[in-house]
């Protein structure tokens, strides 16, 4: 058991709401250069994330920042760019893919990282019964329902809750690190 200390104690009587909102407190911040090149020391999985949107258009974004929550429900979190056409349908909690990269699926995620906002031409990719494009040769692919967003500063973290996986058998995972990507 992990012992609480005062300020996790405030939050945890105030029902999980921190008494003090980003930006109120007098702590400093870094500069925004030296968090990057310091979170850039950080090898990542990179994902992609499809979805739609109240149209039927499909979205995607390729992601580094992708964590295991809980394995009883089976939850999962994503990081995602207030700026991201999929924040709507995310929030509105929609359903959503994360698609794991394997280590020959470089150019997919280059793609995804674009703004090219028909990311879809020219991807195979079929749709899934819940109207979600799932995207060929994956690693692994979880397909998730929207189970909460929390805003945290310029990002949005969703949360999923997984109700299927597909999963390929022996594939190797595309990482990325100091602004590159990586094979292992």
């Amino acid at each position: 058991m992990v012992a609480l200390q005062s300020g996790d104690q405030e939050m945890y009587r105030s029902g999980g709401q921190s008494p003090r909102r980003a930006g109120e407190d007098e702590t400093p911040s870094v500069q925004e250069r030296a968090f990057k090149e310091a979170m850039c020391k950080l090898a990542s999985g990179v994902s992609v994330l499809t979805t739609v949107d109240e149209h039927g258009c499909k979205i995607g974004l390729t992601m580094t920042a992708l964590i295991s929550v809980s394995l009883n429900p089976p939850l999962l979190l994503a990081c995602i760019d207030n700026r991201s056409r999929a924040i709507p349908a995310l929030v509105a909690r929609k359903c959503f893919n994360i698609h794991i990269l394997g280590a020959e699926q470089e150019k997919i995620a280059l793609h995804f990282a674009g703004s090219d906002v028909d990311k879809f031409r020219d991807i195979d990719h079929e749709i899934n019964a819940h109207g979600c494009p799932k995207v060929a040769g994956s690693s692994a692919i979880l397909e998730c329902v929207g189970d909460g967003v929390i805003p945290a500063g310029d990002h949005t973290i969703v949360i999923g809750r997984v109700f299927n996986t597909v999963v390929e058998e022996q594939t190797r995972p595309l990482i990325y690190h100091q602004r590159e990507f990586h094979r292992i």
